[in-house]
C-alpha cells in the first residue's frame, strides 16, 4: 500500500533527480569566459516553414510507380543554405525508395532565396534537416497512423 509518506518521499527525490540532470556545464557560469560572445542567426525561407511547405506540395510530383505500388514514408533530407541563400550539399540520411528519395532531392532544391544564416553579423553556411512525409492516398495515411499508435 502506497502511504502519503511514501508518495511524498518518491515526489521529493523524482524532483531532486529533475534538478540534478537538467543542469549543464553551458548553463552554469564559472567565472569570467576567455570566448567574446557571438551573435547567430538562422537562415530563414522567405515567408517562414508554412511557404516552405507550400512550394513544397504544388511542386511535387509523386513518383508513378510509388503511387501504383502504394509506397509512400518520411524521407529525411540535409542540405545547406549557402551563403547567397541557395540550398545547397543536399543528401538523404533515411529515405523509402529510389524515386521517392530522388523526388525529396528535386524538392529540396527548389527551396532558395533563404535569409542567410550569421555568425557576428557575418554570412555563414549552415546545415539543415527536415523531414518530408509521402503518402500516395489518404487510405495509406490513415493505416500508417494506426501503425504508429500500436508501436507507442
Amino acid at each position: 500500500m502506497i502511504t502519503p509518506k511514501s508518495k511524498l518521499l518518491f515526489c521529493a527525490a523524482f524532483c531532486l533527480a529533475f534538478q540534478l540532470l537538467g543542469q549543464t556545464e553551458d548553463l552554469i557560469p564559472s567565472g569570467p569566459s576567455d570566448k567574446p560572445e557571438t551573435s547567430k542567426t538562422a537562415p530563414e525561407f522567405p515567408g517562414g516553414n508554412k511557404a516552405m511547405h507550400n512550394l513544397i506540395n504544388e511542386n511535387l510530383e509523386y513518383p508513378e510507380s510509388a503511387l501504383e505500388n502504394r509506397i509512400g514514408g518520411k524521407v529525411i533530407v540535409r542540405f545547406v543554405v549557402d551563403t547567397t541563400g541557395n540550398a545547397t550539399d543536399i543528401e538523404v540520411l533515411q529515405g523509402v525508395s529510389a524515386d521517392i528519395d530522388q523526388e525529396a532531392v528535386r524538392l529540396v532544391g527548389l527551396l532558395n532565396n533563404w535569409t542567410p544564416g550569421t555568425v557576428d553579423g557575418k554570412k555563414t553556411r549552415v546545415r539543415i534537416q527536415i523531414p518530408l512525409t509521402f503518402s500516395p492516398d489518404d487510405k495509406w495515411k490513415k493505416q500508417n497512423r494506426k501503425r504508429k499508435k500500436k508501436k507507442t
